[in-house]
């Protein structure tokens, strides 16, 4: 029957309230706060967001900065401007200088297709924009970056921060572990 809920053996009845007019402030979600980036990312025009709940992700990546005495960073992301305002914003109120926070030009969908070549190409010609930068910030996880890291600092001379280095590095610390990864950036070589 309508309005009515048993859960357990408790049995609950609802009635219809009358019309209630008012606006309710909830807390920041992660799985929400996520979702919606991902929609804000696909979305033309403009979306506003309140009430983003940055990941645990996030906080891996400003832990790993602060481990490596990073200031300064170029983000290359491969959001739309309005989310990279959102990040800009997180990264800049947890204390960083952030030079810039590009975004390449592809959808969503193909984050995954694009060539380490085409990474590099984007984040070099980003990156020398700023060349006082103390690190680039690869944002999002969807990037297929282990073969380009490498490169990328060694040709550029600062460290490369990205999503799976991160947690791998912040297990490595929350278990007292020191196992370094060589060839897949500066943060996992040193563990800091």
């Amino acid at each position: 029957a309508r309005g009515r809920f048993v859960i357990d053996s408790m049995e609950l009845r609802v009635k219809r309230a009358p019309r209630i007019d008012t606006e309710i402030t909830v807390p920041g979600d992660k799985s929400i706060s996520h979702r919606t980036a991902i929609i804000a990312a696909l979305a033309n025009g403009v979306c506003t967001l309140h009430g983003f709940l940055p990941s645990e992700d996030c906080m891996h990546t400003v832990n790993a900065m602060r481990a490596l005495g990073i200031r300064s960073f170029v983000g290359i992301t491969y959001f739309k401007e309005n989310m990279n305002q959102i990040f800009t914003r997180y990264f800049t109120e947890a204390g960083f200088d952030v030079m810039a926070m590009e975004g390449i030009d592809v959808p969503f969908k193909d984050v995954g297709r694009l060539s380490g070549e085409e990474i590099y190409a984007h984040t070099k010609k980003a990156f020398l924009k700023h060349p006082d930068a103390q690190a680039i910030y690869m944002l999002g996880s969807g990037w297929r970056l282990l073969k380009t890291v490498r490169l990328l600092e060694q040709d550029l001379e600062v460290p490369v921060i990205y999503a799976l280095a991160c947690k791998l590095w912040d297990v490595q610390r929350k278990f007292h572990v020191r196992e370094p990864v060589k060839g897949y950036g500066r943060l996992l070589e040193e563990l800091p």
